[in-house]
């Protein structure tokens, strides 16, 4: 019986487990800045129609940042909780790559799972956006690229 090609691609996203490649952190943050300029350049609309924003999403799952068993909810990779880093940016610059990985997840499971329920001015994309936790994640696994 032959396969096709098809049959041969896994669609299942990462696991935690699966260390990261750096040339996947660097792509997602590639992806993570082109949303970020989309966003600041974008008049008012809708967040979804931004081709930046679908790459994004996208990406997150190819990049191994949504895995298959992260635990989507208030304890992170750390211990921390996700609801209080959410609301403190600032404190993104301190925590480990596996922890902002697990964010990302979060993150992106959210609006998922939300998406045809909610206002898109609602959604955990676009309030990290506002709010400053995108920008504060691109800034981290900035830094720890640039620790090798």
């Amino acid at each position: 019986m032959a396969t096709t090609a098809a049959s041969e691609l896994d669609r299942r996203p990462f696991f935690k487990r699966s260390r990261l490649r750096e040339y996947q952190v660097s792509l997602f943050l590639r992806l993570m800045q082109e949303l970020l300029e989309a966003r600041r350049r974008a008049a008012a609309g809708t967040l979804s129609a931004l081709p930046e924003y679908g790459r994004f999403i996208e990406g997150a799952y190819g990049c191994g940042f949504v895995t298959t068993d992260f635990a989507t909810g208030d304890k992170l990779a750390n211990g921390e909780s996700y609801e209080h880093i959410k609301n403190r940016p600032q404190e993104v610059q301190y925590l480990p790559l596996q922890t902002v990985r697990h964010m990302v997840h979060s993150l992106v499971r959210a609006e998922r799972s939300n998406f045809e329920m909610v206002d898109e001015k609602e959604g955990t994309i676009n309030q990290a956006l506002s709010n400053g936790l995108l920008a504060a994640i691109a800034s981290r696994l900035e830094m720890i690229l640039n620790e090798r």
